[in-house]
């Protein structure tokens, strides 16, 4: 009996593995999935993508527009590299005194040599402080600019549609837009 189920379970597994592999192969012989199913763009990771695939500067160039690219995107996308950069360089400076005066406090080496090491490390401390403070701010604000390029482009994408049926204030006219 267990092995009957463990039959037809593997045999519906192959089955339905024919049938998605055909539906594929019928999908790219006529056209893309996202001609077929609206797809919304979507900012992660630093890159902008539409369903799975991501997208170069120059597709997205060609889906946003000129104006949206050169007056948003590139100054966005400065914004948000200076805030990874600099979030990166001050967490390393951070890291780097930690370092420091651990070293410094386990080697018995001279004071005057321990004293200038302490220094160094409050000098990475501060630094490294100021630019991860700096940075977050330039991170945030440049991946929110960037989010919105992928917003608008799907608030310009989504259909205006009037349909009767249930709404979320009960039955009738919904108008989406």
């Amino acid at each position: 009996m267990k092995t009957s189920f463990t039959v037809l379970a593997f045999v519906l597994g192959a089955l339905s593995g024919l049938y998605n592999a055909d539906a594929q192969n019928i999908l790219e012989e006529s056209r893309s999935v996202e001609d077929l199913i609206p797809v919304e763009m979507k900012f992660c990771m630093g890159s902008y993508r539409i369903g799975s695939h991501w997208l170069s500067e120059e597709e997205l160039q060609a889906h946003v527009g000129d104006a949206v690219f050169y007056e948003t995107y590139v100054g966005a996308r400065k914004q948000y590299i200076a805030g990874a950069v600099t979030m990166g360089g001050g967490a390393g400076l951070i890291i780097a005194g930690s370092v420091i005066t651990d070293a410094a406090g386990r080697s018995g080496a001279n004071p005057s040599v321990t004293n200038a090491a302490v220094g160094v490390a409050a000098v990475c401390y501060m630094v490294g402080t100021l630019s991860l403070m700096t940075g977050i701010p330039f991170l945030a604000i440049g991946s929110g600019r960037l989010k919105w390029i992928a917003r608008d482009y799907n608030k310009r994408q989504a259909p205006v549609s009037l349909d009767f049926g249930a709404c979320p204030n009960g039955v009738g006219l919904c108008l989406k837009f």
